[in-house]
């Protein structure tokens, strides 16, 4: 996510344009855009109305007060995501209340997805433990039971936030029943993780999302950081470290940093009592990535599967909108990326596809 920030008026106090030599900081301001820095998915740049000649001097000061201006400092506003001006988002309440918030909160269901964010957060952006909120959130759903007792095994602090009138009042409404689509779910979680944490995570992963998924991408994650930010009256920040890596990617990079024996205490299964149905689009795609991510020597879990996931029901159903979606040069639906991952994965496990579809 790109933010551009401005500069006099938000991380110093505003003076007249005859005097920038050393405007005083608004400290806690600018710490604020040191964390959001601190990400490295994020690009911070600012810009100023300040008169060209005083660019120097500028950078200058950015730099005294700890900023990186790498990636650069303008004096025309370029484009960006997301925007922070003394005219438009306050970085702290108007009234000056401070809101000390280094937080970060994280939707965990005990699932793999959340179990590898939580590990990345305290690996490559050196989280402490004790600054890491995960979230969980009871819906009742039917397999409620299987990530409790997933989070159980996983050893990792969580808090559980009872909602079952989101199951019982809205999944009747359910856009996708098969794939568990609630609508407007993302945003009720982010909504409650935002008087948690001043950065909340909610797992998006690149080809992962359902079309019918409003909630679980880029324009989402900026609408509701804008909307968290403007009703708290901090900078907060939604959204997903993973939106451009693959599920492979994901469990790639756990792998390697030695998280194998834990990814099989997570569960990815629609079903209620299977802890692997083998037969649900969660399971077909968790055993696609693991294949990929490292062939057999990964998939010892497959003897867990009730059905073998790779020529299930399920997984036909997939492969034949696949097929269906190449015929027809549409990939609306199904990004050709992602089907073309799926396809040299079954040739790697020297599956026929149009023998398994009966074609």
């Amino acid at each position: 996510m790109k933010y551009c920030i401005d500069i006099d008026g938000v991380l110093c106090e505003n003076t007249c344009h005859s005097n920038h030599d050393n405007p005083p900081p608004r400290t806690q301001q600018i710490e604020h855009i040191k964390a959001l820095q601190s990400n490295p998915h994020n690009e911070v740049v600012f810009y100023t109305s300040r008169p060209n000649h005083e660019y120097a001097r500028t950078v200058e000061y950015l730099q005294s007060v700890g900023l990186d201006t790498s990636k650069g400092v303008f004096f025309d506003k370029p484009n960006a995501d997301f925007y922070i001006d003394d005219k438009m988002i306050p970085l702290v309440p108007s009234s000056g209340a401070e809101v000390k918030r280094k937080k970060l909160a994280i939707c965990y269901s005990g699932g793999m997805d959340s179990y590898i964010a939580y590990h990345y957060a305290l690996k490559e952006l050196d989280y402490d433990p004790e600054d890491i909120l995960c979230l969980t959130f009871n819906l009742g759903h039917n397999y409620n039971q299987k990530e409790i007792d997933a989070r159980a095994k996983q050893g990792i602090p969580h808090i559980e936030i009872d909602l079952p009138i989101i199951n019982q009042e809205l999944f009747g409404n359910a856009v996708d029943k098969d794939n568990y689509i609630i609508p407007g779910r993302n945003l009720m979680f982010a909504t409650i993780a935002a008087g948690f944490a001043e950065r909340v995570w909610i797992i998006g992963v690149k080809f992962e999302n359902h079309y019918l998924m409003y909630d679980k991408n880029e324009q989402f994650f900026r609408t509701a950081s804008l909307a968290c930010s403007q009703a708290i009256g901090a900078p907060t920040i939604i959204e997903s470290p993973f939106m451009t890596w693959t599920k492979t990617q994901m469990i790639e990079w756990a792998i390697s940093n030695g998280l194998k024996e834990g990814l099989s205490h997570t569960v990815s299964c629609y079903h209620d009592t299977h802890k692997r149905c083998g037969n649900c689009g969660l399971c077909w795609k968790r055993a696609i990535a693991m294949y990929m991510a490292g062939g057999e020597e990964v998939l010892d879990e497959l003897q867990e599967y009730e059905v073998y996931p790779f020529t299930s029901e399920v997984a036909k159903d997939f492969l034949r909108k696949y097929k269906d979606a190449v015929a027809r040069n549409d990939y609306s639906h199904y990004s050709k990326e992602r089907i073309d991952e799926v396809f040299e994965c079954y040739r790697w496990l020297g599956i026929n596809i149009d023998k398994l579809l009966g074609e």
